[in-house]
């Protein structure tokens, strides 16, 4: 528990499309309606624009967080994410707030970080400010840009009716480095509750199985991953290794494996 008496966290797996033809593997995971002993409910998709930020000398990084503005439709939320571990059912867990924006939220996230030993100064700003003025104002800038498409699975027991356990996000990731797209498409399996856990573990594990070899594990978070390839891309190391449609190809990501191992990122 931390000092405001308040803690939320996510516990979730994550899971890369590994193939050549990456679409197919998204057509095939969503036609997918029941695993082991768990249904998979039609949501509707949602896209997502995030914005991550950190100050000029990368005190976030170096400690482990992450802020993020996302907006879907009308929604705006602000987010503060912590370092992950692992965690039961094969996922990992780390610390998430989420709140929709305003500026008592954006004052919460300013206390949490000062909580972590990250001191951001607030200047003044207007009640009606933008977003994007209100964390400029804190010298926050922006170090990704990315946008999400995102088809949503609920997972529930398939033998009665209960609550929601856990969800199934396919993701189609669109990052974008100036004038430069590179795309990837990833599964993220996430616990909605404790009792969530094997939900989890069962849905990946078997999403796994059928898919063998287009889909692995994957340890590392979006930011960090999107990190990574803009590096590779600005080096020339993904020269021939994105296709037509902007998808990274499997070359690719043996090459960002190796550069997240030495960088030691999460």
């Amino acid at each position: 528990m931390d000092k405001s008496g308040q803690r939320e966290r996510e516990t979730e797996a994550a899971l890369l499309i590994y193939a050549d033809d990456p679409e197919s593997v998204v057509r095939r995971i969503a036609g997918i309606v029941r695993i082991a002993d768990y249904r998979l409910l039609r949501q509707p998709s949602v896209t997502l624009r995030d914005l991550y930020f950190d100050t000029p000398d990368e005190a976030l990084r170096s400690h482990g967080l992450a802020v993020r503005l996302r907006e879907s439709g009308r929604i705006r939320l602000i987010t503060l994410k912590g370092p992950s571990r692992p965690a039961g059912g094969g996922g990992r867990e780390r610390l998430e707030i989420e709140m929709p924006w305003s500026k008592s939220a954006l004052r919460r996230i300013i206390k949490e970080l000062a909580n972590r030993d990250v001191i951001v100064q607030a200047r003044r700003f207007d009640d009606n400010a933008r977003p994007l003025t209100a964390m400029k104002s804190l010298g926050l800038q922006i170090v990704q840009g990315r946008e999400t498409r995102r088809t949503i699975r609920d997972i529930v027991l398939a033998d009665k009716k209960g609550p929601r356990l856990a969800e199934l996000a396919i993701d189609s990731v669109a990052y974008r480095f100036g004038l430069e797209e590179i795309r990837l498409k990833m599964v993220e399996v996430e616990a909605k509750r404790q009792e969530g856990l094997p939900a989890l573990a069962a849905i990946t594990r078997g999403l796994t199985d059928m898919l063998k070899p287009t889909l692995r594990e994957w340890a590392y978070g979006k930011l960090a991953t999107g990190m990574a390839v803009e590096k590779l891309l600005r080096k020339g190391a993904l020269e021939g290794l994105v296709s037509r449609d902007r998808n990274l190809m499997p070359a690719a990501y043996d090459k960002l494996i190796r550069y997240l191992k030495r960088s030691g990122a999460k």
